[in-house]
C-alpha cells in the first residue's frame, strides 16, 4: 500500500510474516526509514527490493542497519545484493539499539535489476529491525549522504564540491538555525567551510527533513536563502544580497583608506613594511559607489571607486609612481626637522607648521608626505585633494603647493618663522596668517622661475601618462560590458584561451595562469558519449 489515505510518507507492505512500513522517528539518513517487524519469531524472513544496474557502470550503495532489544542479538539483521554479476553482503553487528552502517562498491557485468534482499530474525513478534539510507520508491524517497549527491536513486554519486571530512565540517564555527533561517559564523570561516558545513548539517538525522538552502557550483561560493551573519572571507549570497571583496595587490610601504559611498571612512590601514595584498570583505547590502586611496611616502598616491553592492571580486593592482626630481634623484628622502609639522584637520585646507626659525625645504616637503599617509592625509586625497612637492635647482629651490595648502606660524610667537624657497600656490593662498606671517622668497628672475615651473609640469605630464605595460595591465581587469573594472574581465575572457581548463560533472573551471588556482567557473552541459574532459595547454 502506498500514500496510505493520502499520506506521501504512510507506506506498507505486508505479508504473512512480516509487517513492513515508513518510520519518521527512527532513521539516520532518510527522511524516514523502512521499519520492519517479523510475525513469526525465530524465522528468516525477508524483505526484497530492486535496484537498477547498467552492465561496465561502477556503483556504490550506502545504507545502515538497526534492531531494538526485544529483537534479540542471536541473528541480527543482514542484507545482500545479488543479480547481474553483484555479490554483496552486510551483516550488522549483535548491538542493539545501534544504527550499523555499509556502503557496497561493485561494477555489474550486466545490465538489468539487482535484487536486495534485507533478511532478519527476531527472538520475538515484538522486535523490530530497520532499513536506511537506500532510495528504493516509494518506501524510502530521500535519502543524504554526506560527500555525496542527493539525486532520486540508489546509487551514489560523489560529490566533488565537498573537500572536508563530516566531523570536520560538523566542527567549524558555525550555528545552522532552520527555524530563524539564519547561518550564524561565531569566529571567522571561509564562503567553502560555510557551504561545507551547511551540507553536513543537513545530512543530520533531525535536518534530513529541512528544505535545501544553499548550493554551490563548485563550493568555493555559495548562494542561500537563510540569512548570513557573522565574518566570511569570500562572496556569497544571502537573502540581503552578494557580498563582495576589494583586493589591492602588491603595495609596498603603503597606507590605505576605504570610503563608503556616504564619503565616511571605513577603514585606514596603516603603512605595512614591505610587499603586501590589502584585502577587504564586504557584506551583501553595500550601497553605492566605494572609493580607496593608497600612498606610500615619496610616491604618487593612487584611487579607484568600485560598486560593492553588485557583488563579486574588485581586484586592483595600484601603481604608486615614485616622485623624482628633474635630476631623476627621489623627491622624499625620510628626514624631518623639528621646526616643521604638518596637519590636516579637514579637506579644506592642509598646514605646513613652521616653529622659530627657517625651515629646511627637503624637510618640510618629507613632513609633507609623512602627513598624507596618516588616515587624515588620505581622507584629504580621497576628497579630491592632492600633495607638495620641490624643485631644487641652482638658480633656488622651490615649493609647488597645491589647492588647499598653506604655509602656517605654528604659534603666534614664532616671529622667525621662514622658509628658505620660493613658494606657488595653485589656488593663489600661500599663508595662514591666523598666527602672523610666513618668510618666503618672492621673487627670481623670469627666466629661472620659468625653467623651474617648467620642470614641474613636465614632470607631472610624464608620471600622469601611463606607461604602454600599464595600460595592457588596465585593459585586462576591465569589464566586457565597458564602463567598469572587475566583473567579467578581458583577462578572464582570455584565460580560457590559454590557461588549463576542467569539466567535472557539471561544471567548467577556468583556471589562473599557475593552472592550478582557479579564475572562474561556468555551469556546463555535454551531449550524451562526449569523451571531452579537460584542455590543459602546456
Amino acid at each position: 500500500m502506498s500514500s496510505v489515505d493520502g499520506v506521501a510518507s504512510d507506506n506498507r507492505r505486508y505479508n504473512y510474516f512480516r509487517y513492513c512500513y515508513t518510520d519518521a522517528t527512527t532513521r539516520k539518513r532518510s527522511t524516514y526509514a523502512v521499519k520492519l517487524q517479523p510475525k513469526v519469531a525465530n524465522t528468516a524472513i525477508t524483505y526484497t527490493f530492486t535496484l537498477p544496474a547498467v552492465s561496465g557502470v561502477a556503483q556504490t550503495i550506502k545504507g545502515s542497519l538497526r534492531f531494538d532489544a526485544t529483537y534479540g542479538t542471536a541473528t541480527p539483521p543482514s542484507i545482500a545484493l545479488s543479480g547481474q554479476g553483484v555479490t554483496e553482503s552486510f551483516t550488522a553487528p549483535a548491538t542493539a539499539d545501534a544504527w550499523h552502517d555499509f556502503s557496497f562498491s561493485f561494477t555489474p557485468t550486466s545490465t538489468g535489476d539487482i535484487t536486495a534482499t534485507v533478511t532478519v530474525q527476531s527472538t520475538s513478534t515484538s522486535g523490530f529491525a530497520w532499513l536506511d539510507g537506500i532510495y528504493h520508491y516509494p518506501m524510502t524517497q530521500s535519502v543524504r549522504h554526506y560527500g555525496y549527491q542527493w539525486l532520486p536513486k540508489a546509487a551514489q554519486d560523489v560529490d566533488t564540491r565537498i573537500t572536508l571530512t563530516e566531523a570536520a565540517a560538523l566542527a567549524l564555527p558555525i550555528v545552522v538555525d532552520h527555524g530563524a533561517e539564519t547561518i550564524t559564523i561565531t569566529g571567522s570561516a571561509t564562503a567553502r567551510e560555510v557551504f561545507e558545513h551547511c551540507i553536513a548539517d543537513l545530512c543530520q538525522t533531525a535536518n534530513q527533513g529541512e528544505a535545501v538552502h544553499i548550493s554551490s557550483a563548485t563550493g568555493a561560493t555559495f548562494a542561500t536563502t537563510y540569512t548570513v551573519v557573522g565574518d566570511v572571507v569570500g562572496v556569497y549570497t544571502d537573502t540581503t544580497g552578494t557580498s563582495a571583496s576589494l583586493t589591492l595587490a602588491g603595495l609596498q610601504d603603503a597606507s590605505v583608506l576605504l570610503v563608503d559611498g556616504s564619503g565616511a571612512t571605513v577603514e585606514f590601514q596603516a603603512a605595512q613594511s614591505g610587499e603586501f595584498d590589502y584585502v577587504y570583505k564586504f557584506a551583501p547590502g553595500a550601497t553605492g559607489t566605494w572609493r580607496w586611496v593608497a600612498k606610500a611616502p615619496g610616491r604618487e598616491h593612487a584611487t579607484g571607486t568600485f560598486t560593492p553592492g553588485a557583488g563579486g571580486a574588485f581586484s586592483y593592482a595600484p601603481v604608486l609612481t615614485q616622485k623624482l626630481t628633474p635630476s631623476g634623484d627621489p623627491m622624499y628622502t625620510g628626514t624631518t626637522s623639528a621646526l616643521v609639522s604638518v596637519s590636516i584637520p579637514g579637506t579644506t585646507n592642509a598646514y605646513i607648521d613652521i616653529g622659530d626659525g627657517t625651515a629646511p625645504l627637503q624637510e618640510s616637503f618629507n613632513e609633507a608626505e609623512l602627513a598624507l599617509v596618516t588616515q587624515a592625509g588620505l581622507e584629504w586625497l580621497a576628497a579630491g585633494k592632492d600633495d607638495v612637492s620641490v624643485f631644487d635647482s641652482g638658480s633656488g629651490d622651490y615649493l609647488f603647493l597645491t589647492a588647499g595648502w598653506r604655509l602656517r606660524r605654528a604659534s603666534a610667537g614664532d616671529a622667525n618663522a621662514a622658509i628658505e624657497a620660493y613658494v606657488t600656490s595653485a589656488d593663489g593662498g600661500i599663508v595662514d596668517d591666523t598666527n602672523g606671517p610666513v618668510l618666503y622668497l618672492t621673487s627670481n628672475t623670469p627666466a629661472a622661475i620659468a625653467a623651474a615651473v617648467w620642470a614641474y609640469i613636465d614632470r607631472e605630464l610624464t608620471q600622469a601618462i601611463p606607461t604602454a605595460a600599464q595600460i595592457a595591465d588596465t585593459m585586462l581587469g576591465r569589464n566586457l560590458a565597458g564602463g567598469s573594472d572587475g566583473g567579467r574581465t578581458v583577462r578572464d575572457a582570455l584565460r580560457a584561451s590559454r590557461n588549463k581548463s576542467a569539466i567535472s560533472g557539471s561544471t567548467l573551471t577556468i583556471y589562473q595562469e599557475d593552472d592550478a588556482t582557479p579564475a572562474w567557473t561556468a555551469a556546463v552541459s555535454t551531449a550524451e558519449r562526449d569523451a571531452l574532459q579537460s584542455i590543459d595547454p602546456a
